[in-house]
């Protein structure tokens, strides 16, 4: 299951399975660190964890780890060392940057359809009706 679908369907949540399979959802970043290991301080149900965010895969692509700053929702998949309690993280689902990114293919979009406009009023076209926002 994507961890947005998981987030909306059942709340802020943390779990731990076996083997240390840990899944958490919907977790406000307290604070991101550059050290080596690179990690996040995250809180869930006033429970907060260490997650090692090293050479983790960060939803939306095409954007960085860097860009993740305290504040940010965040929903993750990994695994927790039995002996530190330290989350591996091998995916992170950052809402704010995914909503960005959502809103610039918005507006490119409604570029496009701007553009398209224009050549549709010059070929005597019925217009394309712009999106709302």
């Amino acid at each position: 299951e994507d961890l947005a679908d998981a987030e909306k369907s059942s709340g802020p949540a943390f779990f731990v399975g076996p083997q240390g399979k840990a899944v958490i959802l919907g977790a406000t970043v307290i604070s991101v660190s550059t050290d080596n290991p690179r990690t996040m301080l995250v809180e869930v149900w006033k429970q907060r964890f260490t997650v090692n965010i090293a050479d983790t895969k960060l939803i939306p692509e095409n954007n960085s780890i860097n860009n993740v700053v305290a504040g940010h929702v965040v929903s993750l998949r990994g695994e927790m060392n039995a002996s530190t309690g330290v989350v591996k993280a091998h995916i992170v689902n950052d809402f704010q940057l995914r909503e960005g990114a959502a809103n610039n293919l918005r507006s490119m979009i409604r570029e496009l359809i701007i553009r398209l406009r224009e050549l549709q009023q010059r070929f005597g076209l019925p217009l394309t009706e712009l999106p709302q926002n």
